[in-house]
């Protein structure tokens, strides 16, 4: 999955349950200016441990596993 993907995917569930942007950065702990970035700008390096804290914050939990290329 691509960090656009991931940022689609994110979104689309905090919208799906009706959960504020405001809301995901007051569980985070953070501005409402990170939360729109890692939405609108999944370009950006980011660490993992945000990703995972943006999904609890939508009531989710991310999943990590590795693959050999190619598959």
């Amino acid at each position: 999955m691509t960090p656009q993907e991931l940022a689609r995917q994110l979104t689309a569930t905090r919208k799906e349950n009706k959960i504020t942007q405001q809301e995901v950065a007051d569980y985070i702990g953070c501005h409402i200016s990170q939360v729109q970035s890692i939405e609108y700008r999944p370009e950006i390096n980011r660490k993992v441990q945000t990703y995972i804290n943006y999904a609890e914050a939508i009531g989710c939990e991310l999943e990590f596993f590795l693959k050999p290329l190619g598959t």
